[in-house]
């Protein structure tokens, strides 16, 4: 992957499929997000429902979260920018909020399971 920030511009040089690295961890891709924290992107995986942790360039850090024991499919993978919470929307009609972990490390928690979505402002038209 390509993000240039400057351009927001984001473009794929990485080939996932030919990746041993990626096709051993994971089955298909279903949502991407940056994180502006880390400046890193997570990676959500539908069929294999893990989060992958990914430096800019592609190269795995780590899978910092597993959803095995989800009964949702998960679908959508965002960053909260205020707090730098992590989102995962699922079906049916589900938000999962994980909180990164205060030890420094790579590490989510669930803090509410189904977690209902923050109040976002909606602008006057």
């Amino acid at each position: 992957w390509l993000v240039d920030l400057v351009t927001e511009s984001f473009s794929e040089f990485l080939d996932v499929e030919g990746n041993s690295a990626w096709t051993d961890l994971v089955t298909d891709l279903t949502g991407i997000a940056y994180d502006p924290i880390r400046e890193a992107l997570y990676v959500l995986s539908q069929e294999s429902r893990v989060v992958v942790h990914s430096n800019l360039d592609g190269e795995i850090i780590g899978v910092p979260l597993d959803l095995r024991s989800y009964s949702s499919s998960v679908e959508g993978i965002t960053f909260y920018p205020e707090s730098g919470d992590l989102w995962i929307a699922s079906e049916p009609n589900r938000f999962f909020r994980f909180v990164r972990t205060m030890d420094g490390s790579d590490q989510f928690c669930n803090t509410v399971a189904p977690a209902s979505a923050p109040k976002i402002p909606v602008p006057a038209s």
